[in-house]
C-alpha cells in the first residue's frame, strides 16, 4: 500500500513542478499589460541606446508574455476580438523585425521596428477604446 502511495505522489509531484515551457499566470490583462509596458519601454530605451543584447532578452520577456496573453484572453470586455487576433495582425511582424535586426546587429531596423510596434499598439488601443498611450 504504501509503494501505491508513494508512485502517486511522486506522480502527483512530477506533473505540478514538472518542466513547463510556461509559467503560470493568474494575472488578469490589465496586469499583464502593465508587465508589457515595463518590458516594452526598456526595450526602446536598449535599442536607443544600441544595446541590442540587452534588448534581445526583453524582447524575448516581451513576447512571452503576448504568448501567454494569446492563450489566455479569447473573450475580455475590453477587447473586440481574442487578443491573438491583435497580435497575428499587429505585433507578430514588428516583433519578428525587431528580432532580426538584433541578430544582424541592425540598430537603425531594430528602431524602425520598435516604432511600428509602438504604433501598432496604439492602434490597438484606440480600436479598442483603451485609453492608455504606449510611449516611444
Amino acid at each position: 500500500m504504501k509503494i501505491k502511495w508513494a508512485i502517486f505522489f511522486a506522480m502527483f509531484l512530477s506533473e505540478g513542478c514538472g518542466n513547463n515551457s510556461e509559467p503560470a499566470n493568474n494575472k488578469d490583462l490589465e496586469q499583464n499589460m502593465m508587465d508589457l509596458k515595463i518590458y516594452q519601454e526598456n526595450l526602446g530605451d536598449h535599442i536607443k541606446s544600441k544595446k541590442l543584447q540587452e534588448a534581445s532578452w526583453l524582447l524575448e520577456g516581451m513576447d512571452s508574455i503576448l504568448h501567454i496573453l494569446n492563450k489566455r484572453f479569447n473573450k475580455h470586455h475590453k477587447l473586440t476580438d481574442p487578443f491573438s487576433y491583435f497580435y497575428k495582425r499587429r505585433m507578430l511582424s514588428p516583433v519578428q523585425g525587431i528580432r532580426k535586426a538584433i541578430q544582424l546587429n541592425d540598430t537603425v531596423k531594430a528602431l524602425d521596428n520598435y516604432r511600428l510596434l509602438v504604433k501598432r499598439c496604439n492602434n490597438c488601443h484606440a480600436d479598442n477604446d483603451i485609453d492608455k498611450e504606449v510611449k516611444f
